[in-house]
């Protein structure tokens, strides 16, 4: 069976997920066609995964809010909460962003993380390079691929989506 993708579409689900479309909330289904101003909700222990008609995916860990902002012209969404790992095919004439309440992240042809939590945002780079724009500073950075960092000191304090994004991070 050959999936023809036109837009973005939910192909995994596990545990509790949801998807809130034009105020009303469903239960996802195997290939639903996701557009723009739907939000996936993931509970505890949930994860989704998206991909886009270019192959890119997008995963949702746990307890994550996530918007599609743009599908047509450009690709944007929105984290409101939680945490996503992305994999971002490289296409000439395409923009990608995610974009939390402190930050936006926007890229081409990478992989990366986003985790957002109490005010605070973490991008991190797996593969190839991601423009990070701190909202409240209106500054640009410029991330490569992350070296291994060590994150023992946060353990004893962590929440589960702080122990999400530092597993991301190792």
């Amino acid at each position: 069976m050959v999936l023809l993708i036109i837009g973005a579409v939910m192909t995994l689900y596990m545990g509790d997920v949801k998807v809130r479309r034009a105020g009303e909330i469903l239960d996802p289904v195997l290939n639903m066609e996701l557009s723009e101003g739907d939000t996936v909700i993931t509970g505890s222990g949930a994860k989704a995964e998206i991909m886009e008609k270019d192959s890119s995916v997008i995963v949702l860990n746990e307890n994550t809010t996530f918007t599609i902002v743009e599908e047509e012209t450009r690709r944007r969404f929105f984290l409101s909460w939680g945490s996503v790992w992305a994999k971002v095919k490289k296409l000439a004439g395409w923009n990608f962003q995610i974009e939390s309440p402190v930050t936006v992240a926007g890229v081409r042809g990478t992989e990366f993380f986003v985790c957002f939590t109490d005010d605070s945002s973490q991008v991190g780079v797996v593969e190839g390079k991601v423009d990070v724009l701190d909202k409240k500073e209106g500054r640009h950075y410029l991330l490569d691929k992350m070296k291994p960092v060590s994150y023992t000191h946060l353990r004893a304090h962590e929440t589960s989506l702080h122990l999400v994004c530092r597993l991301l991070l190792e």
